[in-house]
């Protein structure tokens, strides 16, 4: 059994068993495995590479081209958790507001904004958002992190 099928076995009982509980951990993620996952998914984007770098910066490589952008410290968990980019360039934005038409992906000025929430792969894990507290990142050379509370009342 999957994390995502527990998840809303619990969701559909009340969460009962799982009542009180809290989580708090950090999640690695190496950028040759975000790299990897990116193509896998999304097979049009087989030019892109990104590259963590110091202070939540961003580089996105698309074939000859390189955009640096920086990723909002905290996630927004208001309504449906989302992931707020800020680019180097208004007419970055501009360009990504015509090639981007994903329906969980919004281009506003200089900021994309990404409903996590919305993304087919968290699907799964849908039930869990209303218990997540926190969620932040930070970068580091080769690396993302992501730390995350939990609290199930």
């Amino acid at each position: 059994m999957t994390i995502g099928r527990t998840l809303e076995r619990e969701a559909a009982a009340g969460w009962r068993r799982l009542s009180g509980t809290h989580i708090a951990g950090a999640v690695h993620i190496d950028q040759t495995i975000a790299n990897e996952t990116l193509q896998a998914h999304r097979p049009e984007a087989r030019d892109v590479r990104l590259e963590f770098a110091d202070a939540n910066t961003i580089i996105v490589r698309y074939r000859r081209l390189r955009f640096r952008a920086w990723l909002d410290e905290e996630m927004d968990l208001a309504g449906s958790p989302r992931v707020r980019v800020r680019l180097a360039s208004m007419l970055l934005g501009w360009t990504l507001t015509r090639a981007l038409t994903l329906p969980y992906v919004r281009v506003q000025g200089r900021w994309v904004i990404v409903d996590v929430g919305a993304l087919p792969a968290t699907d799964e894990y849908r039930a869990m958002w209303q218990h997540v507290r926190s969620v932040r990142f930070a970068t580091s050379p080769g690396k993302l992190v992501v730390h995350f509370t939990v609290q199930i009342a």
